[in-house]
């Protein structure tokens, strides 16, 4: 049993991952006396807020709520994410652990602005460019804002290595000053980097070793601290990255089928069917029954030309955990993403700026690529590894870790 619990989300950490960071600086510590659980069963679609939504409620999507990390809105092409905590439909970690008594934090955890958290500042952004992010302070918690105002010099933007840097920066100030009993902590550069140079390149390598630092860091805020004995750490990553070759629009064809109606200049003004990017693969919505057979003509056009692997309708859907008023999911084929423009052409060019058409990126089936990990330091259990987990059996994992009662009715189980 530990009196304290530390999360720390390494965004897009594989399993292969391990064996080049065993060495360095953080991760060697860490791996030296852990148990891991390697090759995890992500969730569909591998996206990080419904993946971390996951995490924390031990529940599918489809019970959850967050099967996107970006809220349907095709004319400001679905520009707002789900930030908010109450979107969340089913009780999280943070509920669980106020109820025992338990203080929480939560530095850029998914999904968690204005949540029944003690010390948070939330992952959000402005959706126009303001360099320090002030969306951050207004979504905080009241001692988030304190801590926002210490640090927020160090952001520009969104942008990272410096988000993560200025997460850092306040989880630390936190632990310091505050100390909770339960503290997650979500940083994505390494995510970024394989996006915009592929799923391995010296870029990639770099955030590995700043991830590196950062876990350290924290580790020796808690020894400093003198609370290092009664915490438990744990480290993971959410979901794997597939390389991209083509990046595909499935709305220019329904466009051009009739099913969507633009201005000219690439913003939808109304649709009949519409196709939501998560990537590699896409929610296609039909607002009247009467349409779905020219739906269904487009989509075997997109499966034809090589653009769709697989195409699973509502029943399929929901035997995969996700749910929602999309009519299918489609799963691209191998090297192929999907893009939400419209006035364009089919095939489209590569944009870093969109996490969903870079030069790789995620959404795909659990089963495809490379697999997260999750790691347990300091447990004090022995050191194993232990096959077969899954992302909904994380929150009961970690309600374990800290000797608490889990909830009837999860869809995950205690991996420990």
């Amino acid at each position: 049993m530990s009196k304290r619990l530390v999360v720390m989300s390494v965004d897009s950490l594989f399993t292969s991952d391990l064996e080049k960071v065993k060495d360095k600086v953080g991760f060697a510590e860490v791996l030296s006396d852990c148990i891991v659980i390697p090759n995890l069963t992500c969730i569909y679609p591998t996206l990080t807020y419904p993946c971390h939504t996951t995490m924390i409620t031990g529940r599918y999507p489809a019970s959850h709520g967050i099967i996107h990390n970006e809220i349907l809105n095709p004319s400001t092409n679905n520009a707002a994410w789900y930030w908010q905590y109450e979107a969340i439909q089913t009780p999280t970690l943070f509920d669980i652990v106020k109820k025992n008594g338990l203080t929480t934090a939560a530095l850029s955890w998914p999904v968690t602005a204005n949540g029944p958290i003690d010390h948070c500042i939330p992952e959000i952004w402005t959706l126009t460019y303001d360099r320090e992010n002030q969306d951050l302070y207004r979504n905080a918690s009241k001692t988030g804002k304190e801590v926002y105002l210490r640090h927020k010099h160090l952001l520009e933007y969104k942008e990272n290595p410096r988000f993560d840097m200025f997460m850092e920066a306040c989880a630390l100030d936190i632990i310091e000053n505050e100390t909770p009993d339960v503290l997650l902590i979500h940083q994505a550069s390494l995510d970024h980097e394989r996006h915009v140079n592929g799923i391995q390149a010296p870029k990639v390598d770099e955030a590995l070793v700043n991830h590196g630092y950062w876990i350290k860091n924290i580790i020796e805020a808690y020894k400093r601290k003198g609370i290092f004995e009664e915490t438990t750490f744990v480290i993971l990553g959410d979901h794997g990255q597939l390389n991209i070759k083509r990046v595909v629009s499935l709305n220019e064809m329904l466009r051009r089928a009739g099913l969507i109606k633009t201005d000219g200049l690439g913003h939808v003004l109304d649709y009949r069917a519409y196709a939501q990017s998560a990537g590699i693969s896409c929610h296609i919505y039909v607002k009247d029954e009467k349409d779905i057979a020219k739906v269904d003509e487009v989509l075997a056009q997109a499966k034809e030309a090589g653009y769709i692997e697989e195409i699973f309708d509502s029943s399929a859907i929901q035997k995969m955990g996700l749910v929602g008023k999309m009519h299918y999911a489609v799963e691209a084929c191998p090297y192929v993403s999907f893009s939400n423009e419209v006035d364009t052409d089919i095939l489209c060019e590569f944009n870093e700026a969109d996490y969903k058409n870079s030069l790789a990126t995620h959404g795909h089936l659990p089963t495809k690529g490379d697999r997260p990990p999750m790691l347990i330091y300091n447990s004090k259990r022995k050191a194993t590894t232990i096959e077969g987990g899954r992302l909904v059996d994380f929150l009961p994992t970690w309600l374990t870790l800290l000797d608490l009662d889990i909830p009837d009715g999860l869809d995950g189980q205690s991996l420990l």
